[in-house]
């Protein structure tokens, strides 16, 4: 009987099957196989499980890969991928008394990942808690031809390609050469496409070094619409001074995150102060939420409290900074996460 069901109706039937179940599904029939690879892994997300000893999380990561690197179905239908090696409240390292299932596993990950030939999104987190030397290097200039979406450790982007690179968000920065690196290899990558930028660190980088590097990015990156310096800073009107003529040099930024220390002093002030200087910015955080700028009454909006409904929720709306995006799903001013849905 499934045999005469339009395709049509078969892919709405297995969306809407729970992924534990999918593999059961794919099982019924070749054509319901067909249908199904594409959907089971279009999104594959390898964590530490909260209830499940290391090596049983690495036994089960390592049996995804390695289905990855086994069949060409299943890795050309792998859109997106996220890597997480703390669980959610639990400190789990991947080394942690099993270095040698831990080895065979970045081994896997080294293997599959340039098997992605459909790779849109990669997102690598929590990897500061291994060192660089577990990353998996891929050989050098290592082509994604599909990457559009990049977040993780900069030492990673360094060994690839992409010319469609659109959202770079550059976590566990622990010094300025590094980031260096990490952008002219972005600018390599998509200098002309990339939309957002957001840089990561909780440690200083130093005034001096941070300033060059801010000073270079509207060369390297001239058609950035969203902008975040997520670093340790004061928010001073002196250091927004140095940052004006930086900024008033991207034309098309309409977001800008620079979120730091003393942000919520004056913040209001701050506010005006930095849209003075560059006119084109339409939402701008300080401190915490970004501040909308309502082009019919001229005037910037404070973010509610959380939970609550703006004051005048129609100009808050009308606000919205999404629409200046092309793609408002991955260029958003918060980047959606594939490890955190």
């Amino acid at each position: 009987m499934t045999q005469q069901l339009p395709n049509e109706l078969k892919i709405q039937i297995i969306r809407h099957v729970d992924r534990k179940s999918l593999p059961t599904v794919l099982r019924v029939s070749s054509t319901f196989h067909g249908i199904g690879v594409p959907i089971l892994y279009h999104t594959i997300i390898l964590r530490p499980f909260p209830h499940r000893s290391q090596p049983q999380w690495l036994g089960i990561a390592a049996k995804c890969l390695n289905t990855i690197i086994e069949r060409p179905a299943a890795a050309g239908a792998v859109h997106s991928m996220g890597l997480d090696l703390m669980s959610a409240g639990h400190y789990n390292y991947v080394y942690d008394a099993e270095p040698d299932i831990g080895a065979k596993f970045f081994e896997a990950l080294r293997i599959a990942l340039p098997k992605l030939v459909n790779l849109q999104k990669l997102e690598i987190a929590n990897w500061n808690l291994l060192g660089t030397n577990s990353l998996p290097h891929l050989p050098r200039g290592y082509r994604f031809p599909t990457l559009q979406h990049y977040s993780g450790p900069p030492e990673i982007l360094d060994d690839i390609q992409s010319n469609a690179l659109r959202t770079l968000l550059i976590r566990e920065v622990v010094d300025i050469s590094t980031v260096s690196i990490t952008l002219l290899a972005a600018a390599r990558l998509g200098g002309q496409t990339l939309r957002t930028l957001n840089i990561q660190s909780y440690r200083d980088l130093g005034d001096e070094g941070w300033e060059r590097l801010r000073t270079n990015i509207p060369s390297l990156f001239p058609n950035l619409r969203h902008l975040a310096l997520n670093t340790v800073h004061i928010v001073s009107f002196a250091y927004l001074d140095k940052l004006i003529p930086i900024i008033r040099r991207l034309p098309n930024l309409r977001l800008l995150r620079i979120a730091g220390y003393d942000g919520l002093l004056e913040e209001e002030s701050k506010i005006k102060h930095l849209h003075a200087g560059c006119p084109q910015l339409r939402a701008i955080a300080v401190y915490d939420e970004p501040w909308r700028y309502s082009e019919p009454g001229r005037t910037w909006l404070r973010p509610p409290n959380f939970g609550e409904p703006h004051s005048d929720s129609q100009l808050w709306e009308e606000a919205d900074y999404h629409k200046y995006f092309e793609d408002p799903y991955h260029e958003g001013f918060v980047y959606h996460s594939v490890i955190n849905g």
